[in-house]
C-alpha cells in the first residue's frame, strides 16, 4: 500500500522561549535600571544602567538562547524553529531598545545602529543553531555552544570591540547624542555581510539534510497472503480433468 505523504506539525509559537525571554528582560531591567529613579534624574544618570541593560540583553542572545536550544532534543525542522525564535527575540528587543532612548541622549541614528548590531549577531547565532539543532551528537552541540561563547568574547580580545555582540552595543551607547561616525557605519556593514555569509554557509551545510518521510506500515496478512497458501489451479487443468472424468464414466465395464 502507498503511504500517505508526511505532513509537518502545525505551527506553534515558542511559548517557553517567550516566557523566559520576557522574564530575562524584566530581571535585566530591574538589575540595571531599577524601579527608583537615580539621585540625578537626567540622561547622564540613566546611561550607566542602560549600558548594563544592553550588556545583559546581549548576553541573553549569545549565551542563554543557544544554551536553551542546544540542551533540547534534536528537531527535524531547524529552519522554522530558529526563524521563529529570531522573530520573537527581535520583537522583544524592539520593545526595550526604542523606549530606552527616552532615558538617554541617543539620536535615532545611534539607536538604529545599536539595533543593527544586535540584529546582525542574532542572525549569526541563528545560523550556528540551524546547523546544530537537528544533530543528536553531543560533540556537535558542544562545539556549537563553544562557538557561540567564542563569538561573544573573541572580538573584544582582538581589539574589534565594535564588532562584538556584547561590546558593540556598549561602544555605540557611549557615543551619547553624537551622530554615528563613518567607521561605526562601516563596522555595522561588515557585520551584516558576515551575517549573510553565515546563513549562506548554514544553507549549504544543511542543503542535503531534508526531513525524511515516515516509514511504510508493515504489510497486512490480507494484503499479502502467506507463502504456504497453494495457488488456485489453472483454468485449463480444470477443463481437462472434467473431460477425463466424463470419458471414464462412459467407458464399458470389462
Amino acid at each position: 500500500m502507498m503511504s500517505l505523504p508526511h505532513r509537518s506539525p502545525p505551527f506553534v509559537l515558542p511559548r517557553g522561549l517567550i516566557l523566559l525571554a520576557a522574564l530575562w528582560l524584566v530581571a535585566s531591567w530591574l538589575r540595571a535600571v531599577g524601579i527608583t529613579p537615580p539621585l540625578q534624574a537626567s540622561s547622564a544618570g540613566y546611561e550607566p544602567g542602560v549600558r548594563m541593560l544592553l550588556l545583559l540583553m546581549a548576553t541573553g542572545l549569545t549565551i542563554l538562547w543557544p544554551l536553551l536550544r542546544l540542551s533540547q532534543p534534536a528537531t527535524r525542522y531547524p529552519f522554522r524553529l530558529v526563524l521563529t525564535d529570531m522573530i520573537v527575540l527581535l520583537c522583544l528587543l524592539q520593545v526595550v531598545i526604542w523606549p530606552v532612548r527616552l532615558l538617554t541622549r541617543w539620536t535615532a541614528g545611534r539607536t538604529l545602529a545599536i539595533d543593527g548590531v544586535l540584529l546582525g549577531w542574532t542572525l549569526i547565532i541563528g545560523a550556528v543553531l540551524v546547523t546544530a539543532v537537528p544533530r543528536r551528537q553531543s560533540l556537535v552541540r558542544g562545539a556549537a555552544m563553544a562557538a557561540c561563547a567564542a563569538l561573544a568574547v573573541v572580538p573584544a580580545l582582538l581589539g574589534t570591540a565594535l564588532l562584538g555582540p556584547v561590546t558593540g552595543p556598549l561602544v555605540l551607547a557611549r557615543g551619547g547624542g553624537s551622530p554615528v561616525s563613518a567607521d561605526e557605519r562601516l563596522m555595522i556593514q561588515v557585520l551584516m555581510i558576515a551575517a549573510i555569509a553565515a546563513w549562506a554557509c548554514a544553507l549549504l551545510a544543511t542543503a542535503w539534510r531534508r526531513p525524511g518521510t515516515t516509514p511504510d506500515p508493515p504489510p497486512r496478512e490480507r494484503d499479502h497472503p502467506p507463502d504456504s497458501a497453494a495457488p488456485p489451479p489453472a483454468r485449463g487443468h480444470d477443463a481437462e480433468s472434467l473431460e477425463n472424468s466424463r470419458h471414464a464414466a462412459l467407458a464399458p465395464v470389462t
